[in-house]
């Protein structure tokens, strides 16, 4: 994990702790953080990936404009260093939670634009990936059963090569059967 005191001339930062959240506008966001208030006494900064989203979402969650939110922010997902840079110059970030397969993405780039060390973000960014997290586990473990895979870019690509009697089409980067 960086350390605050690097970007303050080795002197201890008096910044608040807090942890990142990418669009939370889901019950179970909600609750995990409210369950982290509890137990560490944390608020997050809600990163809101686009303002017309963050408009409507804010109506249907109304615990997010309220003090258990240490701040939010607009988040370009092009311009992430930008937004890290200003939010670390004002807080002490300690982590950012992936509550969700749809927001691991963008959660694993900000770890690395932390230097987060707890969640890496290659092994987030692996989860994003299923051939990548196939091909790991076969390299790393290759006594775990691994399916067949491989990528299929344009429909042609289907065609190449023998297909076993069943199989499956996914999206590589899909989730909850998206």
């Amino acid at each position: 994990m960086r350390d605050t005191r690097e970007r303050h001339g080795g002197v201890p930062s008096a910044r608040r702790r807090t942890y990142l959240i990418y669009e939370p506008y889901d019950p179970d966001a909600i609750r995990m953080i409210q369950t982290i208030f509890t137990y560490f006494g944390l608020r997050p900064i809600c990163l809101h990936g686009s303002p017309k989203a963050r408009f409507y979402h804010l109506r249907a969650y109304p615990v997010l404009r309220t003090s258990l939110v240490e701040a939010s922010f607009d988040a370009d997902p092009d311009h992430l260093d930008e937004l890290v840079d200003r939010i670390t110059a004002d807080y002490d970030v300690v982590g950012v939670v992936p509550w969700s397969e749809r927001v691991v993405g963008p959660s694993a780039e900000l770890c690395g634009l932390l230097g987060l060390d707890w969640n890496d973000a290659d092994v987030l960014a692996r989860f994003r990936d299923k051939n990548a997290l196939k091909e790991y586990v076969s390299k790393v473990a290759p006594d775990v059963r691994v399916p067949e895979h491989r990528l299929i870019r344009t429909p042609d690509e289907l065609g190449l090569g023998r297909l076993p009697d069943r199989f499956v089409l996914k999206p590589n980067d899909g989730y909850g059967n998206r």
